[in-house]
């Protein structure tokens, strides 16, 4: 399904994050040691292999709410948009945290000139499988007007059921941001 929102297409398809074709950029919750917190980031960081863990050892450690940004190593991304949502000390992150890096990921994509990427907001935490999702789509919902390059945010989710609740939630979500901006 596209759902397209002030120059942004917002897809949200069934799959695995690891498996993006056509996708600039991967955005994958990682924790202060720049490991992954989650199914997914697991999935990324096997297949990026050694040299994704090399870089990511020497980028770390990075405190809660940072960004690092490394190559694919074997990713069918370019980048990987690796942010901060777990520590030792804070194992459990808040829906705050979760939309605030989700957003900042967003930026850092467009910032970098990316024109897609990729996330999977279902199944990427690995406490809680449903964790985070509406703090993430609150970031989906407000990245629309603010991006320069940036054009296509797939959300990757594990089943067609999961596809279409997710849709319709980000629908909700932007309906509700726009009539909180007087939008209408």
């Amino acid at each position: 399904m596209r759902i397209h929102l002030d120059g942004l297409t917002i897809q949200c398809l069934s799959g695995s994050l690891a498996e993006q074709a056509n996708i600039d950029g991967l955005i994958v919750f990682v924790d202060t040691w720049l490991q992954p917190y989650g199914t997914e980031a697991e999935r990324i960081h096997e297949a990026g292999g050694q040299r994704l863990r090399g870089a990511c050892a020497e980028a770390g450690p990075m405190t809660l709410g940072k960004l690092a940004v490394t190559a694919g190593f074997g990713v069918p991304a370019d980048r990987l948009i690796n942010c901060v949502v777990a520590s030792l000390d804070s194992p459990h992150p808040g829906d705050e945290l979760i939309r605030r890096c989700t957003l900042e990921g967003f930026r850092k994509a467009d910032g970098l000139g990316l024109r897609s990427v990729a996330l999977s907001p279902l199944g990427s935490l690995s406490n809680d499988e449903a964790s985070g999702c509406p703090a993430i789509l609150q970031a989906v919902a407000e990245m629309p007007g603010q991006a320069h390059h940036l054009d296509l945010v797939r959300i990757i989710v594990p089943d067609d059921q999961s596809r279409d609740d997710v849709s319709m939630m980000i629908v909700r979500e932007a309906s509700r941001r726009r009539q909180e901006e007087g939008v209408a």
